[in-house]
């Protein structure tokens, strides 16, 4: 009678609970045969937390997954403006009251944390006053009318993430150039009706700085602060100063 080496006993045992156990899950497994394997490395055991491979390509795929659709509206604050010769007027001004901004706008992730966008908008101004000096005399009358400025501008945006996590508020820092066209539209002075409008085009550039917070469902929410300006504007008879506006903007941005 042969007897076994009692050191070689568990081997066996755990070969004959692997094969019995392959046998009873895959009636068809070649281990259900006569025949045991002879590579146990063939039998793999994953961890009972291991996680499925996700599938290659996920995430990302086409140059649509990386547009984003962007809107702002708030109030700005423009500088008045001063016209340089005014049929014989010096130191003549628009006096303008608090307007309001609007802007819309396409952009494109460059980076997790660059972006460029292409937005156009408008910017409306009520005129309240025009002074100025005729001879030596000065005078402010009171005035109603309109200044609307459409900025049209191509933007570079840095979003930086407050703290390292995921859906972490991001200082968003920005900058562009662009055109500007503006038009002004004179209604009455010191109550007399008037007919007064014209248009000129400028060349533009703005910065910006915010906040931007994720809502979930790729929809973005900020407050931004944007400045505006431009070079000399050329209206028909007249010719502007440089325009200046600030604005404070809620901002909304739409990730595909």
């Amino acid at each position: 009678m042969i007897v076994q080496n009692s050191k070689k006993l568990p081997i066996q045992l755990l070969i004959a609970v692997a094969c019995t156990s392959a046998a009873q899950a895959d009636s068809m497994s070649f281990l259900s045969s006569d025949t045991l394997p002879l590579n146990l490395t063939q039998v793999v055991a994953l961890p009972a937390n291991a996680q499925a491979t996700p599938p290659s390509g996920a995430g990302k795929t086409s140059i649509s997954d990386y547009l984003y659709l962007m809107g702002d509206v708030g109030v700005t604050l423009t500088q008045d403006v001063n016209f340089k010769n005014a049929l014989g007027l010096t130191g003549v001004q628009f006096g303008l009251d608090t307007g309001m901004r609007f802007d819309l706008g396409v952009g494109y992730d460059v980076t997790s944390w660059f972006s460029v966008e292409a937005t156009a908008g408008l910017i409306w101004n009520s005129i309240s006053t025009i002074s100025g000096t005729q001879g030596n005399i000065p005078f402010n009358l009171n005035t109603t009318g309109d200044v609307y400025n459409v900025p049209i501008m191509v933007n570079g945006k840095f979003r930086i993430p407050i703290i390292e996590e995921a859906n972490s508020p991001e200082i968003v820092l920005g900058g562009g150039i662009g055109a500007l066209w503006s038009q002004y539209d004179l209604n009455s002075v010191a109550g007399f009706t008037v007919n007064d409008s014209s248009s000129a085009w400028a060349f533009a550039y703005q910065a910006t700085a915010g906040v931007e917070w994720e809502l979930g469902n790729n929809l973005h929410l900020g407050i931004a602060y944007a400045f505006l300006g431009t070079t000399q504007l050329n209206y028909e008879y007249v010719t502007a100063d440089a325009l200046y506006t600030n604005s404070i903007l809620a901002t909304l941005r739409y990730e595909f």
